[in-house]
């Protein structure tokens, strides 16, 4: 059988949860903690690059994000768009599928 790996974002710009599954069976799952970085431009960097991080290592061959809900701050909500914009990047250069669901 083949190895599909699928990696699930709840994205966010001070700690993004992820879950890993392989063949639709959770293996690993954890939280992304840049929190303690208070410069709003280092944090997002840093996010972005520790998610690329994570998809390198797991390989994913799909990548599932949840849509930004429209919060009250619109500096919050210009980061979350670079963050998931990102992570799409990354899908189309590691040639993996992108799905985005909407916030329930």
């Amino acid at each position: 059988m083949k190895k599909i790996t699928m990696v699930s974002l709840d994205t966010s710009t001070t700690r993004s949860g992820y879950a890993v599954f392989v063949n639709a069976k959770l293996v690993k799952s954890g939280v992304i903690d840049h929190s303690r970085e208070k410069n709003a431009l280092i944090r997002i960097e840093n996010m972005i690059l520790a998610i690329y991080d994570l998809l390198e290592s797991e390989k994913a061959a799909i990548v599932v994000t949840e849509l930004t809900a429209v919060p009250r701050n619109a500096k919050a909500q210009r980061m979350l768009s670079q963050l998931l914009g990102a992570v799409w990047g990354w899908t189309l250069s590691n040639s993996a599928e992108y799905v985005e669901y909407r916030p329930n």
